[in-house]
């Protein structure tokens, strides 16, 4: 949701029925202040995982969301996610 300091994820070669690639990641950031509005932060965790179990790596991303914006991550920047 995109809403003053929300944390949020995005990433690129996320899985489709096109994509050829066997890994993806997300990174995790938090909408900041902008001129016009709102912009990404700098990535705060990066989240990687194969393509083929997408729903897991997405899954990561939501409980590290919650965790950040709860003030209780302590995990690592890079997390990868094995099935």
């Amino acid at each position: 949701m995109k809403y003053l300091y929300a944390y949020d994820f995005s990433g690129s070669c996320a899985p489709d029925k096109t994509s050829q690639c066997e890994t993806f990641s997300i990174g995790i950031f938090q909408w900041i202040p902008a001129e016009k509005g709102l912009k990404k932060s700098p990535v705060i965790v990066r989240i990687y995982g194969r393509s083929d179990y997408p729903g897991e790596v997405y899954e990561k991303a939501h409980e590290i969301c919650g965790q950040l914006r709860d003030g209780e991550y302590k995990g690592k920047k890079y997390v990868r996610v094995r099935k």
